[in-house]
């Protein structure tokens, strides 16, 4: 018989690994003290030596982290808040905004120089100097009431969207001109505008730089605006662009959770070290088991043997104490376990094939569970059948002119004692002296 015709019972390979629970319990027990104690002193070691823990190091750089991009992210979302402000403002206050209708008026003046006429084209540097004078000195020049009076705010920084001072390209021609919806009152700021234009500002660029300004012509142009509304679009896509940043900036900050310092749970190392110990021992004995070629169960001698089985007494493992009794009870928990049972099966089917034969039951197992076994058979049977037994097989060379003078043979051998190769040097022998086993009992 191989090993590989063993059959593995998982319910008795369970129960003959849990028999052992204090060789179990006694591995957990040093697994947990080896990884449970090898943990704390990789923990209590550097404290001792003055030195940071891994846990101490690691967590000193997420915390660092943590706050850099806390940091940045509060700066963005501040940065980005006094944009949504200065927008919200400028919704409110802005001249055109809401505006729905507009157009714009303007005016016409030429930069001549003192000396020679006009300003060369060589000179377009000059002009330009003199523009940015204009465009700095128009609007602080004009007087504050009257600017409240005509636009409805004295704030430049709203007035100086409807008013502007440009230059023509390849030419020393600047126009100033001013937007709004009502054609009278665009044509009053205008005027007000360019009679500061051409007196205040105009002086103070003089004493910078020398030159002449001439209105070219007395008429104001004006020009409708079609599409007044594509500003506010663009201005309120803006915005929002600005709102879904400002959400992502709130949503990370929020989401980003403060480091916390790991602190090493030595209760987690020792049950894994105990449950490491415990499974360690656990496969152990699962190795013996499958390996040490020994009889587990009644059916192996019915499919490696070939050997009908005529009795299958339930084998106790618990020694009296109170966990092993508990385990026994586990293990046969709705099982039949009277034994008596069992010897009034095997007395009728000796009744029924060997009825005023004489048997010789035989094996591997003890003279004393034979004898038991043939006393307790023998006082069921009545004389039906003989028996005699035959102990220690293998230990006594007249066991084989004993059991020539039966007419059967029965094989006795018992669970997770017998071993197989005994059993196979048994049968071999029996083969030889061309003895039959008609059957075999399994204690």
């Amino acid at each position: 018989m191989n090993n590989k015709d063993i059959i593995i019972d998982i319910k008795d390979c369970f129960f003959h690994i849990i028999y052992h629970y204090k060789s179990l319990l006694l591995a957990a027990i040093i697994g947990s003290i080896l990884v449970g104690g090898f943990m704390l002193l990789k923990t209590v070691i550097p404290h001792f030596r003055g030195q940071a823990s891994q846990e101490e190091i690691q967590y000193e750089q997420q915390l660092e982290e943590y706050q850099s991009f806390r940091e940045e992210t509060e700066n963005s979302i501040s940065l980005v808040s006094e944009m949504l402000n200065v927008a919200q403002k400028y919704k409110e206050e802005s001249i055109l905004y809401n505006s729905i209708n507009l157009l714009t008026v303007r005016k016409a003046y030429f930069l001549q120089s003192i000396s020679n006429g006009s300003v060369p084209s060589d000179q377009t540097t000059k002009a330009d100097d003199i523009l940015l004078l204009y465009q700095i000195n128009l609007l602080p020049g004009c007087d504050s009431a009257k600017l409240k009076e005509l636009f409805g705010k004295d704030e430049l920084q709203y007035i100086s969207e409807v008013v502007s001072l440009t230059k023509t390209e390849d030419s020393n021609v600047i126009v100033l001109q001013v937007t709004g919806q009502d054609l009278e009152t665009a044509k009053k700021q205008l005027g007000y505008l360019a009679s500061i234009l051409e007196t205040v500002t105009r002086e103070k660029v003089q004493n910078i730089l020398p030159h002449e300004l001439l209105l070219i012509n007395e008429t104001i142009s004006v020009e409708v605006n079609e599409n007044p509304m594509n500003n506010q679009k663009a201005f309120d896509v803006w915005v929002a662009q600005l709102e879904d940043k400002l959400n992502s900036y709130q949503k990370e900050l929020d989401s980003t959770k403060k480091p916390v310092l790991a602190k090493t749970k030595l209760i987690k190392y020792f049950v894994v070290g105990f449950l490491f110990g415990g499974l360690l021992m656990f496969a152990v004995y699962l190795i013996c088991y499958v390996f040490e070629r020994k009889l587990h169960t009644a059916k192996e001698m019915e499919s490696s043997f070939s050997i009908p089985l005529y009795g299958d007494y339930p084998k106790h493992r618990a020694n009296g104490k109170l966990i092993s009794s508990l385990l026994d009870k586990w293990e046969f928990f709705g099982v039949n376990t009277d034994s008596s049972v069992v010897t009034n099966n095997i007395c009728a089917l000796l009744r029924e094939t060997c009825k005023g034969k004489i048997v010789a039951i035989t094996g591997t197992v003890s003279e004393k569970q034979l004898l038991k076994l043939q006393n307790d058979l023998q006082e069921q049977l009545e004389g039906d059948v003989s028996l005699f037994a035959v102990p220690e097989f293998l230990n006594h060379s007249t066991a084989i002119n004993d059991v020539k003078k039966s007419d059967a043979v029965i094989l006795v051998e018992e669970k997770h004692t017998s071993e197989i190769k005994k059993i196979e040097r048994v049968l071999s022998v029996l083969s030889i002296a061309e003895e039959k086993v008609i059957g075999c009992i399994v204690l």
